[in-house]
């Protein structure tokens, strides 16, 4: 940074044939320059929006994650008073939302909500050019969704461990149902069974509405699936543990975790965040951290995640970023030992 002492008039008169008068000129015409970008830069951002704000999901309407946009979006509204509307742009795994979002004019008026577990598989597996790490930036994480071990309530197996010994006494004959291989739900069911080296079928459902269904039309032998997706349905599926260390994301004191009953996995999970480009202005991104916050944690926002079954967990930018890096390291280690 430029930085000029600015003298009066006179001794800048005075000095006007002086050997470096020409180069004073041009620092204090930078000086002034530079005072004039941040001062628009200042006034856009007490501007901003300017327009609806638009949260693109990358799945379908009714979804986990759709829940939670819609939810943020009403909040939003509700606490700032500018217009938040969803959009839903489904496939490949949430990657189409993704590059949607990094596509669009970089004002600030195009965010995302989607799950950070996903988008650095995604990365991983080489099936999309769009990083987590280098064309977004996050205002934190507020929710996810936990995986969870399911079994048809008519089944007779009744916890984790003997879903396993059944695995072994059966090999190859299990079959569990997951909602893509491109999910953080398969590559969290791929650990679980490796860990306890089990010989189980994997059956890929398109989504996990879809994959609910199978369990209640006994389609499966069990399922790893979002704890929110047995809601309404409990007389017909029964969840056996939760595919985690924390009970953070947990809204069922009754589900176990594997930590807590002592089952061996390789851990892996999905908090959903979110983001924006990375090349916005620093006042929009500090806009979007300082506002989503508020909206957070405001009692709008908290009872329609309430009404909706949905945790709130909130995490700063920074802790959202550390996370991510862990689970970009769970998910190449996951790789390596399962393929």
């Amino acid at each position: 940074m430029i930085h000029v002492t600015f003298t009066n008039r006179t001794e800048l008169e005075e000095n006007v044939n002086h050997p470096f008068s020409r180069l004073t000129k041009h620092m204090v015409g930078l000086a002034m320059a530079a005072a004039t970008l941040m001062g628009a830069n200042s006034a856009a951002a007490q501007d901003f929006p300017e327009k609806p704000i638009t949260i693109v999901v990358g799945f379908n309407a009714g979804g986990a994650q759709d829940i939670m946009a819609r939810a943020l979006a009403s909040a939003f509204t509700a606490k700032t008073g500018n217009q938040a509307a969803v959009v839903n742009k489904p496939g490949a795994s949430s990657m189409i939302g993704a590059k949607f979002v990094a596509d669009q004019v970089p004002d600030g008026h195009t965010i995302f909500v989607g799950s950070v577990g996903i988008m650095v598989l995604q990365k991983l597996l080489g099936k999309t050019d769009i990083s987590f790490f280098d064309d977004f930036a996050n205002a934190g994480i507020f929710s996810e969704t936990l995986p969870t071990v399911a079994v048809p309530a008519s089944s007779d197996i009744q916890s984790v461990s003997q879903l396993i010994a059944t695995s072994k006494e059966k090999p190859g004959e299990l079959r569990w149902a997951h909602p893509g291989p491109g999910s953080t739900f398969y590559w969290a069911g791929l650990g679980f069974a490796f860990a306890n080296d089990m010989d189980v079928k994997g059956v890929p459902f398109s989504g996990g509405v879809n994959v609910r269904n199978a369990l209640l039309a006994d389609q499966v032998d069990f399922a790893i699936v979002g704890e929110a997706i047995s809601r309404g349905f409990e007389d017909k599926i029964r969840i056996l543990a939760a595919v985690t260390d924390s009970r953070r994301a947990l809204l069922n004191d009754d589900i176990a975790t594997f930590d807590e009953i002592g089952v061996d996995y390789l851990p892996y999970r999905s908090p959903v965040a979110i983001m924006m480009r990375s090349d916005l202005s620093q006042d929009i991104k500090d806009y979007y951290v300082k506002t989503m916050h508020e909206v957070i944690e405001s009692d709008e926002f908290i009872e329609l995640m309430e009404k909706s079954n949905m945790p709130i967990t909130y995490m700063s930018p920074k802790e959202s970023l550390d996370l991510a890096r862990e689970l970009e390291k769970n998910a190449k280690l996951l790789m390596e030992t399962t393929q």
